[in-house]
């Protein structure tokens, strides 16, 4: 079957197990685990397909994004002009609306900001109507099927992708040329060194924290799932020595009943943790337990810094210790700090799509309860200075025109 243009073909479960062992790649994980041919190998971030796989596998990092989108489709909309004050234009914010006809503005925002968290930057495409010369839908087109086509010789331009002749657009192995003017691009705040105006996807950094807690999780994988031989135990005959005194059982029947007991004990909730007997017995654990490992400070430490490139407080992937209070406070620099500023990049492209000119339609959040608070401190103080300034003007400490001008200092 065809996906994204690719040949998709089912896997034999013998190809991994025919290829000699030097052909393999694998996760930075301990020698003892790359016996598995499950292990994902190390992800390469600076490329889309790496960057996809990193997106799928990592599961902080997901969180990270998911958080993200859920929270900048918390939008409303409203019309305004370039300075701010508000305009009563219903049909501008009615268009904007509904972007396509299978999407609303909320859910077509989120997409927009998934593709450039995770790629860099997302590709929106204008699609006129049929039989409607004038109007357009706008679809967003994941970044896996989209081809740039440069120039073999471009001019030397300081403007970003200048080289970019058309896009070539792969769906389900169907393909069709988009044109410059179709596609618009939102580009996420990294910036490429190497291009003018470019942009990079935040994974390049995350290369690898994204890979050691990956690999972190193999391990656990390996060590909970296929542990193997967890121990040595064998019976002695008095000095400790395994090697020396270890002897089996006597008769079939003595060893099928220590067998039998044996299976009682292991790792599942059913099983028994300890054995007690009155054998003498010696005991050589063969593998590390997670504690050993250090896995826990590892994964803590790769989501923090996850979390920290993407502007999301730690707090709220619970690597430290969180309370409503601290939550409710990162919540608030989560949207000050990168959503308020990545939903106003994103509208700005909108607008310059839509052609809104002497206005603009923008995402406000302040109608948010983490908001609601601070407005009404604001709204406190406010009252608290209007009834000063009324005191001072009885008193015949400042004029009318005295407390309007110092009141108008505090009106925003």
């Amino acid at each position: 079957m065809n996906l994204f243009g690719y040949e998709i073909r089912r896997k034999s479960n013998n190809t991994a197990s025919n290829l000699p062992a030097s052909t393999l790649s694998y996760i930075g994980v301990p020698p003892v685990f790359q016996g598995s041919t499950e292990t994902v190998g190390t992800i390469d971030t600076r490329g889309k397909a790496g960057q996809a796989k990193a997106y799928a596998l990592c599961s902080p990092l997901m969180s990270v994004i998911s958080k993200k989108c859920a929270a900048i489709k918390n939008l409303r909309l409203a019309a305004t002009t370039e300075d701010g004050e508000d305009l009563e234009r219903p049909d501008a914010v009615r268009t904007m609306s509904h972007p396509n006809g299978v999407q609303g503005i909320a859910d077509f925002v989120a997409h927009i900001e998934a593709m450039t968290q995770i790629f860099g930057k997302a590709y929106i495409v204008r699609m006129e109507s049929v039989g409607l010369p004038e109007a357009f839908e706008l679809f967003v087109v994941p970044n896996l099927c989209v081809t740039e086509n440069a120039a073999i010789s471009p001019a030397l331009s300081f403007m970003p992708d200048a080289d970019i002749v058309d896009y070539t657009v792969t769906i389900c192995g169907s393909s069709m040329k988009i044109a410059k003017e179709d596609m618009f691009i939102v580009r996420d705040a990294s910036y490429d060194l190497n291009a003018c105006g470019g942009n990079i996807s935040r994974m390049v950094s995350l290369q690898k924290p994204v890979n050691t807690f990956v690999a972190s999780y193999e391990a656990v994988h390996e060590l909970m799932i296929n542990r193997g031989m967890l121990a040595i135990i064998s019976l002695t005959s008095g000095s400790g020595d395994i090697i020396r005194d270890a002897r089996l059982p006597e008769t079939e029947s003595e060893k099928n009943n220590i067998q039998q007991a044996f299976r009682k004990y292991g790792i599942r909730a059913d099983q028994f943790k300890y054995a007690i007997t009155s054998m003498n017995a010696a005991v050589s654990p063969v593998s590390s337990t997670i504690t050993d490992l250090g896995l826990t400070d590892v994964q803590k430490a790769c989501k923090k810094e996850i979390a920290d490139i993407y502007q999301v407080p730690s707090v709220l992937l619970d690597v430290e210790g969180s309370t409503y209070a601290n939550a409710k406070e990162a919540k608030t620099i989560l949207y000050n700090d990168a959503i308020i500023p990545e939903a106003n990049n994103i509208f700005s492209v909108l607008n310059r799509i839509y052609g809104f000119e002497d206005f603009k339609v923008m995402p406000y959040y302040d109608h948010l309860e983490l908001f609601q608070e601070s407005k009404r401190e604001q709204a406190a103080g406010m009252t608290n200075l209007v009834n000063a300034l009324n005191n001072a003007v009885s008193g015949g400490l400042m004029t009318t025109e005295q407390a309007k001008t110092e009141l108008l200092k505090y009106i925003v």
